[in-house]
């Protein structure tokens, strides 16, 4: 019996095998052959089973009376085992996994099985005929031998009507060769990994899955290194979507250029410092709760030219936060800006300051000092006349000293608000202090993370702004001119708000050493903070797109479309029956069933399948004019090399917990 098991094992996986090999090929004769094989081989193995449990049994029981009835009803288990088989395809198919020839072959298993019963019964007795006549030899027959017989075939039967009279299950469809309604198509592995060999931004792993799952944290990365396309990304993940685990930790631990992170969290920063500074790098930690580090966010700025009241402008803007399509109907708003550079301007041009009291906490002192001292500053600004600053300290001062109480009250208060996050010392050393020179970014060995935690980050926005916007100029202004490029890292970049230096930085920042990573929550995030247009902008400039743990259904939407359709080819069955009665008695039954094929458009990935089968260590990135890729995650702390390199921290210790 163990021989025959091992012998009807070894033939059932070489065909399961075969059949997983020709699974692709359409009308191919080997494959229905394969998989007639595949189900013979079950009947048999469901018989030999079933047989060798009842007669174990029957050997366990203590009654001879029962023991023999076990025994012999071993014939009729045997036969009806398959049915057990049937069973279970019929309720695939039911939830649309399997197709109905699939039920067909396996009714046709079950009911060889009746017929190999039927025929061990029969065999004995065919020597005695016709010696004896056939009444005779049937009585002979076995009973239980009968029942199984009419079981399976009875079995049998009933589904082939249930496959038959079923309702249409979904269509069984599978790639065409044609090119009729798209030919989209995953890009293979194999090919990502010749595109994305060498780099610090660390993209994903190089495996799929939805195939193999056991490659997680083993599969070699996929890494960019910011040269091909425009050098920028966008990653979009949900809430708890592993953006930090799986991207900015990652590409924090690989990257070997200047590095500046927007990381509210801090989680960053106290995970991949040693690692950074391993590599020879000063790191630096913007937080507002350590009492530390802080650098001028002015000092980027030259006067020796007239570009610097542009960058004066700009400094204003992060302060007082730009829209989409400003207008100009707030009075007050625009006129704070226009005191607040006026004031500015004054003090970067002073030539009785030092560089080191150019600051915003002098400028924060004077929009703060009382509005009769605020009057008689700007009188004294204007009278410097047009030689001072180019003209512009003393013509803002003109348009403002003059204005009524009413109105100058009203642009005061709006430039108090304005600025009144810097009266908050611990935020103020944060852009007035001097640990490092903007400068120093170009060295290419200074990594900044901008520790911000998330409430202040919410309630003053206007302190991440000014440093990203100053650190970026640095690198915009020096024309390329450093060691290397500079990668800015911004998670929860939304928070920022609409600002007009990433726009720039985007257009114009891949020849001047600037790669952009940014990450957001949703396609909503960024389209409140660019608009539909601009969202569209961002997509076009962005070399990589990168989705995963989404919970939007436009999202979802969004990327399915992207993703593209190709032709599929269908396959439909329809059964219908009637019955019809005239005036007389006499009644007829029709019925009918047909099967077409046809050729039709599918999406690659359809939203109800990102958004429900996509898993959380799986994403889709969309590469400028390149097929979609469905890769891994490279979720740090599932990579050994990477945890060797990090410090343990409470984060990773619940981003575990909730990995498992």
């Amino acid at each position: 019996m163990q021989h025959h098991l091992i012998l009807i094992l070894g033939f059932f996986l070489a065909a399961l095998s075969a059949l997983l090999f020709v699974r692709q090929l359409r009308e191919h004769w080997g494959r229905w052959a394969i998989l007639i094989d595949v189900w013979f081989d079950l009947m048999v193995l469901a018989r030999l089973c079933a047989n060798a449990y009842v007669i174990r049994l029957a050997d366990g029981t203590a009654s001879p009376y029962w023991r023999a009835l076990i025994a012999r009803s071993s014939v009729t288990v045997e036969a009806a085992a398959p049915a057990l088989l049937l069973l279970a395809a019929i309720a695939l198919l039911e939830a649309g996994i399997v197709s109905r020839t699939t039920i067909f072959i396996a009714a046709g298993a079950t009911f060889g099985s009746g017929l190999l019963t039927a025929w061990q019964a029969v065999a004995p007795l065919l020597p005695y005929y016709p010696r004896y006549p056939i009444s005779t030899l049937m009585a002979a027959i076995d009973p239980y031998a009968q029942a199984g017989f009419f079981v399976a075939f009875f079995a049998a039967i009933l589904a082939v009507k249930k496959a038959r009279q079923a309702p249409a299950t979904r269509p069984q469809w599978q790639r065409s060769p044609s090119s009729l309604h798209g030919n989209s198509d995953w890009m293979p592995i194999s090919v990502a990994q010749r595109i994305f060999q060498k780099g610090g931004i660390v993209v994903g792993e190089a495996y799929r899955p939805d195939r193999d799952r056991r490659q997680a944290g083993k599969a070699p990365l996929l890494r960019y290194d910011g040269n091909a396309g425009s050098g920028h990304c966008l990653v979009f993940a949900g809430s708890g979507g592993y953006k930090t685990t799986g991207v900015g930790i990652p590409s924090a631990l690989e990257w070997t250029d200047a590095l500046v992170y927007l990381d509210p969290s801090a989680e960053v920063f106290s995970t991949v410092r040693a690692a950074r500074e391993d590599m020879g790098h000063q790191v630096i930690s913007l937080n507002p709760e350590d009492g530390e580090s802080g650098f001028n966010v002015l000092d980027w700025i030259d006067i020796s030219t007239d570009r610097s009241l542009m960058d004066i402008q700009a400094v204003v803007a992060w302060l007082a936060g730009e829209q989409l399509g400003e207008r100009w109907e707030d009075y007050f708003k625009h006129a704070a800006r226009a005191l607040i550079g006026c004031l500015l301007a004054d003090i970067l041009f002073s030539p009785d300051l030092a560089p080191e009291e150019k600051t915003l906490a002098l400028l924060r002192r004077r929009v703060a000092q009382p509005i009769p001292g605020l009057r008689q500053f700007l009188t004294d600004i204007y009278d410097k006349g047009e030689a001072y600053g180019f003209g512009f300290p003393a013509q803002l001062a003109g348009n403002l000293k003059d204005i009524t109480e009413k109105q100058f009250s009203g642009l005061y208060g709006e430039a108090g608000n304005i600025t009144a996050w810097l009266a908050v010392p611990s935020l103020a050393r944060l852009v007035c202090g001097s640990s490092f020179e903007t400068q120093d970014l170009l060295s290419g060995d200074l990594d900044v993370f901008i520790n911000v935690p998330l409430k202040v980050l919410h309630s003053s926005p206007q302190v991440c702004r000014v440093i990203v916007g100053a650190l970026l100029n640095a690198a915009y202004e020096a024309r390329g001119k450093m060691n290397g490029r500079v990668l800015f890292l911004l998670d929860e970049v939304a928070r920022l708000g609409y600002m007009s230096i990433l726009e720039t930085a985007r257009d114009a920042g891949r020849k001047y050493g600037i790669n952009l990573l940014l990450m957001y929550q949703s396609l909503g995030q960024i389209t409140a903070t660019w608009g539909v247009q601009g969202r569209q902008a961002w997509f076009d400039s962005s070399y990589l797109k990168m989705f995963a743990c989404l919970h939007d259904v436009n999202a979802a939407e969004f990327l399915s479309k992207a993703c593209g359709d190709f032709t599929a080819v269908s396959e439909g069955y329809t059964y219908g029956s009637g019955t019809s009665s005239g005036a007389s008695t006499a009644r007829s039954r029709s019925t009918h069933e047909s099967t077409s094929e046809q050729q039709l458009a599918r999406r690659l990935i359809k939203p109800e399948e990102i958004l429900q089968n996509l898993r959380y260590d799986e994403q889709i990135v969309l590469i400028s004019n390149r097929r979609p890729l469905r890769c891994g995650r490279a979720i740090y702390f599932r990579r050994a090399e990477m945890v060797t390199r990090t410090e343990t921290n409470g984060f990773q210790q619940f981003s575990q917990r909730v990995a498992r």
